[in-house]
């Protein structure tokens, strides 16, 4: 999991971490999916005086987890708010909708293929 200010730059490092280790998972018939979801989250040390780690906890968490495994190999799914927050440079697919533990309504999401800005040539499959 990575934690990311601007939305840009979460679309950036997840189309690049997918392109360096998709040739190495193909090796053993292994991929991946990312999730990519905004909002607000809590962060900090959590546990108790003897162990504690640091995290990141909400709904946003949560939610960017289930988009997640909603995403097939090779694949990085966005969510609304996402998609509008990067507006014209996002390069999606067709949206869809995954039912999500914790929702009562499905989730809208796309497929992310690209950046319309030209620093990312990576097509996604």
């Amino acid at each position: 999991m990575l934690v990311l200010h601007k939305e840009e730059d979460a679309a950036r490092a997840a189309l690049g971490i997918l392109r360096e280790i998709e040739g190495h998972l193909d090796r053993f018939g292994l991929s991946a999916g990312i999730g990519i979801h905004a909002g607000v989250l809590v962060e900090g040390l959590i546990g108790s005086r003897e162990v504690k780690g640091y995290d990141v906890i909400g709904d946003t968490v949560n939610t960017a987890k289930r988009i997640c495994d909603s995403a097939a190999g090779g694949e990085v799914l966005i969510s609304e708010e996402v998609r509008k927050a990067l507006g014209s440079k996002a390069v999606v697919g067709r949206s869809r909708q995954i039912k999500a533990k914790g929702k009562t309504e499905p989730l809208t999401v796309y497929a992310l293929q690209g950046l319309a800005d030209g620093e990312d040539d990576r097509q996604v499959r």
